[in-house]
């Protein structure tokens, strides 16, 4: 059994003295996670687990201090919220035997205020509830001393889950996403690697 726990407090601050500009906001929170794993055999096992989620918005994200055709101009996005939610997530490790093991696991994460870029504000917003669910397969396969084979596969569903746009894909997340490479193992601990990422379609910001 895991668990965690984490408080956190930050301020942040906005300044610009030629247009006397202070901004201060704080944000506050408190976090969690806790899991269970199951050992059928030494080499097969299965777990669970629940995490909540937070990330505080970037200074970039919140605050917009320019110049532009000989004036300053400072804006400071009070209205942006941090992106809060969770994830729960279940999965399996299984290993065959020395060179050869896989792994999977099934996710589902809801996240509140989301943030993006508006190209129509021409600022970050927060998003109405989204949801994503997700499964992955990898595999890790080692036939020879100096060789080692890695990849993997990811589908997403990443969709609104209230608002106009309910059921609608998010922009910017890709549905489909795989990952393989290649290791030779060099004498001296030298190594080549040679991968490959392939990720599928996706609509543009406020597409």
């Amino acid at each position: 059994f895991t668990t965690s726990a984490r408080y956190t407090f930050a301020p942040i601050k906005a300044t610009k003295e030629i247009v006397d500009f202070h901004k201060e906001q704080i944000y506050k929170s408190f976090d969690y996670s806790f899991g269970a794993t199951y050992l059928f055999t030494e080499n097969f096992s299965v777990y669970s687990k629940y995490t909540t989620l937070f990330r505080l918005p970037f200074v970039d994200e919140k605050t917009s201090l320019t110049y532009f055709y000989g004036y300053h101009y400072a804006d400071f996005n009070e209205d942006l919220n941090p992106e809060k939610g969770f994830n729960a997530e279940i999965g399996t490790n299984f290993k065959l035997n020395n060179s050869l093991s896989t792994k999977a696991n099934f996710f589902y994460m809801g996240m509140k205020d989301e943030i993006a870029y508006s190209s129509i504000t021409w600022k970050n917003e927060n998003l109405v509830k989204t949801k994503r669910i997700g499964v992955t397969l990898s595999v890790n396969y080692n036939p020879v001393d100096f060789l080692k084979l890695k990849s993997s596969v990811s589908y997403i569903h990443a969709v609104f889950a209230e608002g106009e746009n309910i059921n609608k894909q998010i922009p910017l997340n890709a549905k489909l996403l795989t990952y393989s490479e290649v290791e030779f193992i060099l004498p001296f601990d030298f190594s080549i690697i040679v991968d490959y990422k392939f990720t599928s379609s996706q609509f543009q910001g406020n597409d």
